[in-house]
């Protein structure tokens, strides 16, 4: 592997996956510092590429699961651990926890060949209904403004809301999904012998026969139950079996809960209202008493061009009301008939402001259908 230079914010250059496999290195070590957890948080955020390359690695990882323990891996892991802990300096701790990476992609390799008894299943081919293996893993995705429903081959049925991207897997003994950004309902066929088992974010779902709802926003995770029982851990990417996470209890949700989980705090559980989490199924969106600001947030994932607002005390502005996904002149059009304010025409996006020599607060309570 070729030396990676540092970037100057924190990671070295490389290739998306050159770097994730230095994340994995790193963030496995018990000396990993919060600078260091900070920058990886960052470099996951700021590119889709960063955060699936990392998926990489950990789908790579957790598929070798079962032989980790092998005496010969075990000792391939201490000593590239060792070697990523022997730097002081920042420089030399990229360098070495590269080298480790390079040593652990060795086994990755190794295991793809054919080298690596037992390990072939890295390739992680999902199965069709019979169980015989596919070539790839089933890749699901809508554009901006898209919604759409597909029966996975274990007959579980999936739909996926706007700007979303999942990865499915399934053998003979697992069905694991991969959500890379955005938001889906899982409607979860029944199995017993293989637990059903999404990953967003930093959060492992784990379900039955079930249906939830899970959203990824950023470092954020949301995951709503409507039915069944999940369990929701931290996803758990270790180089050493008896190293754990700080905070990775197993948390189990009845129907009705919601738990919000971050990269910055503690995950919390919480009463939901399911209709309104669920409501973009039917093509709505429902606010009560929410910020114009957080409004927006959520009107401008379904539509290309985008609301603005500027103006703090438009910004805290409180809506409640029924909009329909991705009619952004719909929304537009609501708040100026029902506020002083106006529209400000842009390349791309729609600016709101108060209108001339006004200033106003209240509640809007539109049903622009």
């Amino acid at each position: 592997m070729a030396v990676i230079a540092s970037t100057g914010r924190g990671w070295p250059k490389g290739s998306a996956d050159e770097q994730a496999a230095y994340w994995f290195a790193l963030l496995r070590s018990d000396h990993v510092t919060a600078a260091e957890k900070r920058a990886f948080e960052l470099w996951r955020a700021e590119s889709p590429a960063h955060s699936q390359a990392f998926e990489r690695q950990v789908l790579a990882w957790e598929t070798i699961g079962a032989t980790a323990n092998d005496a010969d891996i075990l000792a391939l892991r201490k000593a590239a651990l060792r070697r990523s802990l022997q730097g002081r300096r920042t420089g030399m701790r990229w360098a070495a926890a590269i080298a480790a990476a390079a040593s652990i992609a060795i086994v990755f390799f190794a295991a793809w060949s054919g080298l690596i008894p037992g390990l072939s299943s890295l390739q992680h081919t999902p199965a069709v209904a019979d169980g015989s293996p596919q070539s790839a893993p089933v890749v699901l995705e809508t554009a901006i403004g898209e919604r759409s429903t597909a029966t996975l081959v274990d007959g579980s049925v999936v739909e996926l809301n706007t700007d979303t991207q999942l990865r499915a897997y399934f053998t003979p003994q697992q069905r694991q999904v991969y959500l890379l950004r955005g938001q889906a309902m899982f409607n979860v066929a029944k199995d017993a012998d293989r637990p059903f088992v999404v990953l967003a974010g930093d959060r492992r779902i784990t379900a039955l026969g079930t249906q939830f709802d899970v959203r990824v926003d950023g470092n954020d995770v949301a995951v709503t139950l409507l039915e069944g029982r999940v369990a929701v851990d931290a996803m758990q990417i270790v180089l050493e079996d008896a190293t754990r996470a700080a905070g990775s209890a197993v948390i189990e949700l009845r129907p009705g809960e919601q738990l919000v989980a971050s990269a910055q705090r503690a995950p919390v559980v919480r009463e939901a209202d399911v209709e309104r989490v669920t409501s973009w199924r039917t093509g709505r969106l429902e606010f009560e008493d929410e910020t114009l600001s957080s409004v927006i947030r959520e009107i401008n994932r379904y539509s290309v061009r985008k609301v603005a607002v500027e103006d703090p005390t438009l910004s805290e502005l409180r809506i409640s009301g029924s909009f329909r996904a991705g009619s952004v002149e719909n929304f537009v059009t609501a708040l100026t008939e029902l506020y002083p304010i106006e529209r400000r025409e842009g390349d791309q996006h729609i600016l709101l402001v108060w209108r001339e020599g006004t200033v106003a607060s209240g509640k809007a309570a539109p049903d622009r259908r």
